[in-house]
């Protein structure tokens, strides 16, 4: 990320609210202006958690449930990667 300007923003809640289930949320969006290629990768990321623990004398059970969403975009100029570095998607021409 040589010549690159980089952009986190981090975003989280927790909800316990009902007794015995908590539902987690986080997002973390990354903008990343690479100023040598005159182009720009964003990176936007979601996790949704929810557990529910039931206690019946000595047996508790936990069911859970975890979603994830990861979206990449490179715009105009990002396109081009060098050697050694990875492409989130494919790369053109000058891929080595």
């Amino acid at each position: 990320m040589a010549d690159s300007w980089v952009h986190t923003t981090f975003v989280g809640t927790r909800l316990t609210r009902v007794r015995g289930l908590t539902v987690t949320n986080n997002g973390q969006w990354l903008l990343n202006r690479q100023l040598d290629l005159d182009g720009r990768m964003q990176t936007l990321t979601l996790v949704n958690k929810a557990d529910y623990t039931w206690k019946r004398g000595r047996l508790t059970v936990q069911p859970m449930v975890k979603h994830l969403y990861k979206k990449l975009t490179a715009a105009a100029g990002a396109g081009r990667w060098s050697r050694g570095t990875s492409s989130p998607r494919s790369c053109d021409s000058t891929c080595g």
